[in-house]
């Protein structure tokens, strides 16, 4: 591929990247999602603890019963953070002129949310328990939901504030008194809206928009999202982007995301109640081991040219960009190797993700490391540490260091082909 045909393909994947990137939608569900960040970084701090693996069944139990309801609460509530995070930026993006109403509307979102999530507890189609909410509905089960009715209660309520259908209070009323009676009427028409849709659902076999959308849209697309074929190309195309100098992870986990956060849900669940976890493929898989595996396979090729790497230019390059890598900071290598439009790196570079993560996905088939349990581990974490924090087991960060070693052997017959076309390049100036 020449130079200017290159330039092409790049600026027109940088226009699909910049729509991608540009989407209110996929916007507001990142910083709904990162809105929960701390919440579930909370949680997860004391689940470590919790049940730490070199500590007795007795101690896990006293802890648990420390801790355990600051795990559920941080944790288990998924859907109410997230339905609060849609409802407030999604309208600061639509109405970016008006940011400060934006709370009002996070407020009729989640009230959105809660009029078509049922109040009781039931056990084979019949009421159990009643003036309750079931925690599997506002966790896991319910994001889907949450993300659905707060898009549409915010789009919704925003289109009655632009339409001026508010009650218009005089100018010495104080802003907060007339703030709150602007939104009664666009409140109440979106509250109505969903509770129409909710009793209409009651009146069905599913008796809930909940096991609607769990049955027909969240069960499928969790299947599809987690399978195999579909992390690989996901991982792929994370670094296909990078290669082009665009962000990968922002094109790709917007679009992502939700399913594999909404398996990591689904595993922490089945974690704290002691039952087999059901997903290989969690938002933390792909970052424990892909990203988290020396920042994308950059730390790998630090680590090949420290091996085999007799070129000046390269090994001071590898000085610079180690310590960032060791912390999955990839950027350093990335623009001064350069990896980015040179066709000699695009192999192992595209290759890298999805090697370690074919890797990790078989050892979790063979029972050799396992699933991760939902905790929330920070992409930034060394290497070897963050894969035993997500699995819980030594078995995790084993598989990282085989998957690092991996990636450097692939690696290596690459720096050593650039060697020899740096060194034509110099003979021939």
């Amino acid at each position: 591929m020449s130079s200017g045909s290159k330039k092409a393909f790049s600026e027109i994947l940088l226009v699909f990247a910049e729509k991608i990137g540009k989407n209110i939608y996929l916007l507001s569900l990142r910083d709904a999602f990162m809105l929960s960040f701390p919440l579930t970084m909370f949680g997860s701090i004391l689940l470590v603890i919790s049940n730490f693996p070199l500590i007795s069944a007795e101690k896990k139990d006293v802890l648990w019963k420390l801790f355990g309801h600051s795990v559920e609460s941080s944790m288990l509530l998924m859907s109410i953070f997230i339905s609060l995070g849609i409802g407030y930026y999604l309208y600061k993006y639509k109405n970016p002129e008006k940011p400060s109403e934006a709370l009002y509307s996070a407020a009729v979102a989640l009230t959105s949310f809660f009029i078509v999530t049922p109040f009781s507890l039931t056990l084979e189609g019949e009421n159990i328990i009643s003036g309750v909410i079931p925690t599997s509905l506002v966790g896991a089960q319910g994001l889907f939901v949450a993300i659905i009715i707060s898009i549409l209660s915010t789009t919704i309520y925003s289109f009655m504030i632009n339409k001026n259908i508010i009650i218009k209070m005089p100018k010495e009323v104080p802003p907060a008194i007339a703030k709150s009676f602007s939104a009664i009427i666009p409140g109440a028409i979106t509250l109505t809206t969903f509770m129409i849709i909710s009793l209409i659902f009651e009146r069905t076999s599913f008796h809930s928009i909940h096991s609607f959308v769990y049955e027909f849209l969240q069960k499928p697309l969790i299947g599809l999202g987690t399978s195999f074929a579909a992390t690989m190309i996901a991982v792929f195309l994370v670094q296909f982007f990078w290669f082009f100098g665009i962000h990968g992870h922002l094109v790709v986990n917007p679009i992502m995301d939700t399913v594999w956060n909404v398996a990591s849900l689904e595993n922490l669940n089945a974690y704290n109640n002691n039952l087999p976890l059901p997903h290989i493929v969690t938002k933390q898989f792909v970052e424990m081991f892909t990203v988290s595996v020396g920042s994308m396979g950059a730390l790998s090729a630090l680590t090949a040219i420290f091996l085999v790497s007799k070129i000046k230019q390269q090994r001071e390059v590898a000085k610079l960009g180690f310590i960032p890598g060791i912390f999955n900071i990839a950027e350093p290598t990335l623009f001064g190797l350069p990896v980015i439009l040179n066709p000699i790196m695009a192999i192992p570079w595209m290759l890298g993700g999805p090697l370690t993560a074919a890797i990790a996905y078989f050892a979790t088939v063979t029972g050799i490391m396992p699933k991760t349990t939902g905790v929330a581990v920070p992409w930034t974490m060394p290497l070897g540490i963050s894969g035993t924090l997500a699995t819980n087991s030594i078995m995790g960060g084993v598989v990282q260091v085989i998957c690092f070693i991996a990636v450097v052997l692939l690696w290596i017959p690459f720096i050593l082909y650039s060697q020899k076309e740096f060194k034509t390049k110099e003979q021939n100036t």
